[in-house]
């Protein structure tokens, strides 16, 4: 509409996700089929709703929903309508729905969150908001943003409306530039706006710059030369000359480089097919490679010696599990003792740091999971001003030993890194504890752009959009992470859960620690397993841990810098869920022990530099001690970011 607001019905013969625990909540007499929820956008502005209608209420239904508005589909049952208001932004909007919902047993809070990208603006229309008319003729395109006009092959001028003779070799297939070896390739030589006389195709090899040679003469205007297949002597340049009635010369080159073979194939010719296992990568001319790791080498032998590896290939795997299950039971008998050699904190008085209940006002909840909730509210400071802060609490239906026990060592370690009041610029800002009220409440910084993981989900969106991968921007994440996990392993405390969804960006853009209690109970994420040890149910972050402490219950400042591996290949991929090459996507312990030791790794992310990837890996070291510290990794990291002098290593990769 005229007001950047949005108005959407849509009818719906079925319902999709999870449709008993909607159908429960229209049947109950007191909703009368409508489930309605209020939609806010980051700023927790009221930008419209979301109403869900069960169609077999006639008088529940709105007007706008009646009298064939909503293109009422035979047999369709339900309505979703939903209302946008003021969608002004140009960058990936997001508002969060929520409501409270009655259901036949309770009243429970619901809330989900409407995301969409703009990619663009419509056909001929560019600026800010959409609103002014383009100029580009002749199929040009235009630049959403200032009206640029990107003329196809043939066109030139401001509006591409002035014919301009010229040759363009369009290859096929395009797309992504990249030419595999053994593929196939066919270069069309176009010279729109030229009477053509004659068209020459030369080449020039890469190993032979010295001798160029016609390869067809006398071709027919856009007809295709083609390279069936393509093999390492096709590489170099192809030329087409292109010689106008008028005597008028114009050529243009097409280079090709193709040095690598298509996934999981290898050899000469590329013919040969790879599908490695257990995180096995595809070399060029040794097919699969075995992952770097200690549980994992390349063995040559003779024929004689293959009955040996084959039983050793089918025991060995035997052995580890049978090796796990025991693991397990000696756990869950309390016989194996878990060796925690983090420093244990003492449970000192927090008095000094109780908040006046009077100092502080409640707005609305931000975050709710499995053990806890976690309000947005307002601090008055001693300086006299107020402060946004987030304040977390457990929930009351979950007040197990366990939850207790994380959430006051969350409280003690907070303390603990601001003794001198201040903190550390990379770990969230404590403001105090609230002891005294019921619920108790721990007070942190509110961080304004969410959690890291979050955040990188919407430079993806960006990306997709721009085109702008924003590296140095992820770089100075991570280098923040590491500077705060330096500080916590000078105070020799072990935070447990170093991943993206435990790191909040504030306002300034800045990377901090946060989540000390392992409480698992902000978000409720598949990231967490269940298990149970020593007859204790634990949600654990089985794909973040390393390999001690999956099986030995260890967690040190080094099992800190595995996870942190794990935090940095998300950066990289700009915040997808980690999966291990041939296990499942949620792995149990055993699963999980046995890829690492076979030496499965994460393997690189797409558009990752290499130069990252070797400091993902370097953390992800069997033994403890050769894994990098910290301080080591934030001065790794800070070199691949650009110097006083401009000068960085990180090249060639669009940052």
């Amino acid at each position: 509409m005229e007001n950047c607001s949005l108005r959407l019905c849509v009818a719906l013969t079925k319902l999709n996700y999870d449709p008993e625990a909607y159908r429960m909540a229209l049947e109950v007499p007191e909703n009368r089929g409508r489930i309605e929820c209020q939609c806010r956008d980051r700023q927790f502005r009221s930008k419209g709703k979301f109403v869900l209608l069960d169609t077999s209420f006639k008088d529940m239904l709105p007007e706008r929903a009646q009298g064939g508005r909503c293109d009422m589909a035979e047999g369709a049952r339900y309505v979703v309508l939903f209302e946008g208001n003021e969608i002004w932004s140009t960058s990936p909007w997001q508002i969060q729905c929520d409501a409270f919902v009655t259901l036949y047993a309770a009243t429970v809070p619901a809330e989900f969150i409407l995301r969409y990208d703009i990619t663009g603006c419509p056909d001929g229309r560019y600026g800010l908001y959409c609103d002014k008319d383009c100029v580009c003729k002749n199929g040009a395109r235009c630049h959403g943003f200032n009206g640029a006009c990107e003329c196809r092959p043939g066109w030139r001028g401001m509006a591409c409306d002035i014919p301009w003779p010229e040759v363009v070799v369009i290859p096929t297939p395009g797309g992504s530039g990249l030419n595999y070896i053994g593929t196939n390739l066919s270069l069309t030589c176009f010279a729109p706006h030229m009477q053509v006389a004659n068209l020459t195709w030369m080449f020039q090899a890469e190993s032979d710059s010295s001798n160029t040679k016609i390869i067809d003469e006398g071709a027919v205007p856009n007809s295709s030369f083609n390279i069936h297949p393509i093999t390492e002597s096709a590489n170099g340049e192809y030329t087409c000359v292109v010689k106008a009635i008028g005597g008028e010369v114009v050529n243009t080159t097409f280079v090709l480089n193709a040095t690598k073979c298509p996934p999981n194939y290898y050899g000469k010719e590329c013919s040969q097919v790879c599908d490695c296992q257990y995180g096995g990568t595809c070399g060029r001319w040794e097919g699969c490679v075995c992952p770097s790791g200690q549980f994992c080498e390349n063995v040559t032998i003779n024929v004689n010696n293959q009955v040996v590896v084959k039983v050793l290939a089918t025991v060995l795997p035997a052995m580890a599990v049978v090796g796990c299950i025991v693991i397990v039971i000696l756990a869950r008998q309390g016989w194996l003792q878990t060796a925690n050699t983090e420093v244990d904190i003492e449970m000192e008085p927090l008095s000094s740091w109780e908040i006046d209940r009077q100092d502080i006002r409640f707005e609305h909840m931000i975050g709710e999971g499995e053990f806890g909730h976690v309000v947005r509210g307002r601090l008055r400071v001693p300086q006299g001003y107020e402060v946004l802060v987030a304040a977390k609490s457990i929930r009351p239906d979950r007040m197990t030993a366990s939850a207790v026990r994380d959430f006051r060592r969350e409280m003690d370690v907070l303390a603990r890194i601001h003794e001198d009041k201040e903190g550390h610029p990379n770990v969230v800002k404590f403001y105090g504890v609230l002891t005294k009220s019921d619920p108790q409440y721990i007070v942190v910084e509110y961080a304004t752009n969410e959690e890291l993981r979050r955040y990188l989900w919407t430079l993806r969106e960006e990306y997709k959009v721009t085109g702008n991968r924003k590296l140095l921007e992820r770089l100075g994440f991570a280098s923040g992470v590491a500077n705060g996990l330096s500080e916590l392993a000078r105070l020799k405390i072990v935070h447990r859960d170093i991943a993206a969804r435990n790191v909040v960006i504030s306002d300034r853009k800045v990377a901090k620690i946060a989540d000390f209690g392992l409480s698992r109970d902000v978000y409720v994420s598949s990231a967490y397993q269940r298990t149970n040890q020593g007859g204790e149910e634990e949600l654990l972050p089985l794909k973040w841990m390393a390999v001690e402490s999956l099986r030995d219950g260890v967690y040190t400042c080094e099992s800190d810098v595995w996870s942190y591996g794990v935090l940095l290949w998300e950066i990289a991929s700009f915040g997808e869920e980690p999966r291990y090459a041939g296990g499942p996507m949620h792995p149990d312990v055993c699963t999980m022990l046995e890829l690492l030791r076979k030496g499965v790794r994460l393997q690189q992310p797409h558009n990752c530099p290499m130069s990252v990837y070797k400091i993902i890996r370097s953390c992800w070291i069997v033994d403890p001690s050769k894994r990098p510290t910290p301080v080591e990794l934030n001065k790794k990291i800070d070199q691949l970011m650009p110097s006083r002098h401009g000068a960085h290593l990180i090249i060639n990769h669009n940052i």
